[in-house]
């Protein structure tokens, strides 16, 4: 009866293993791809997958100083972060799943907005103007009810005042 218990524990542990490492960067995986700053095109991150801890990254900007041309391989610290050295300075590469965009940060591991931390996102998004379209129009139309719901709230129940 215990052996099979032991049998079943191990197995149970050896599962749990082989599956964290077959699908333990699926996240960063989704990441991979060339990702560019929407405002100017003069800045961009590419990721590629060597191995399963292993990333190729390339960083291309035409702002010198500020953010370096770098390319070398990362190795993956977490489950949102890349790290590479390259001339003796540490860089990471951030992912945000949430609003599906990559940083690139320098001797820092948190985009804070302090050391010129861009955002950057997918090519695809950047530069397909259907989806654009798209988007701006749904920004219009936010901004269309909150100006109705303003206009109803304020002028139509009396409240606003000259």
């Amino acid at each position: 009866m215990g052996s099979g218990k032991t049998k079943l524990l191990i197995f149970i542990v050896i599962f749990m293993t082989v599956c964290c490492m077959c699908f333990g960067n699926e996240h960063i995986d989704t990441m991979c791809g060339i990702w560019v700053y929407p405002k100017d095109t003069g800045i961009a991150v590419a990721l590629q997958k060597i191995s399963e801890m292993e990333y190729f990254v390339v960083h291309l900007s035409l702002e010198g100083f500020f953010s370096p041309n770098i390319a070398g391989v990362g190795t993956v610290v977490s489950d949102n972060m890349i790290h590479l050295t390259q001339d003796g300075s540490d860089f990471y590469v951030f992912m945000d799943y949430e609003n599906d965009s990559v940083y690139l940060l320098w001797n820092h591991t948190f985009p804070d907005g302090i050391y010129f931390d861009v955002e950057l996102k997918r090519v695809t998004e950047v530069f397909d103007k259907e989806l654009n379209e798209k988007k701006k129009a749904e920004e219009e139309e936010q901004m269309r009810k909150a100006f109705e719901e303003w206009v109803y709230t304020n002028v139509m129940n009396g409240t606003w005042k000259d």
